[in-house]
């Protein structure tokens, strides 16, 4: 009896990893259509500018100031570079706003929400990877409340979201996602903390 009991657990936690599998990349995906954003918050973390290529080409199909969240470097600053970039990608200098990056998208998600509060946007759009528009969809929803309505837009990153164990550096990304999905779920208790650097709205 136990051991007909032990095989029906094996089989029963076998059948809940296999559907992890199966969904795990999917789980991680939530686009949106942009529905005409008054500002577009472009992530840190684009490597090869797929982000700021996106977030481009939504800003130019709308009326709203692009707004880019950039690492200034102790050796290089890539601002600069970054403004040449949108630039040549068609988007206005008046409309390119440069806010200092957070260390997490959570302390990300509190600076927009400081300055959302203070232009008071109701209609905004977060641009990133795919893999990270659910954890980022959620903490900026977490952090800017009921004061804007929130949309995350994927970038055009490759990501194999139903087969990610195929690829090396999708199944890489699809398991730290998740790690920092549960390192984020402390937000569920608290919202992260809003802060406003002050750009111009």
């Amino acid at each position: 009896m136990r051991s007909l009991r032990g095989r029906k657990m094996l089989i029963a936690v076998l059948a809940l990893i296999a559907l992890w599998v199966a969904f795990a990349g999917r789980l991680l995906v939530r686009s949106q259509d942009p529905q005409d954003p008054e500002a577009l918050f472009v992530l840190s973390g684009d490597r090869f500018g797929e982000r700021l290529q996106k977030g481009a080409e939504v800003a130019k199909s709308n009326s709203g100031p692009l707004l880019v969240f950039l690492r200034a470097g102790e050796i290089y600053d890539p601002r600069k570079d970054a403004a040449t970039y949108i630039r040549d990608l068609g988007v206005a200098d008046e409309r390119v706003r440069f806010l200092p990056a957070g260390n997490s998208t959570a302390e990300e998600a509190g600076i927009a929400a400081g300055v959302i509060s203070r232009c008071k946007w109701k209609e905004v759009g977060v641009v990133t990877s795919p893999y990270h528009t659910r954890r980022a969809g959620w903490l900026f929803r977490r952090a800017v409340g009921d004061a804007a309505q929130m949309r995350t837009i994927a970038s055009k990153e490759p990501f194999n979201a139903g087969k990610w164990w195929g690829d090396e550096r999708d199944a890489e990304v699809m398991m730290l996602e998740w790690v920092k999905g549960v390192n984020s779920a402390r937000y569920i208790f608290r919202r992260p903390a809003a802060h406003d650097p002050g750009v111009p709205c």
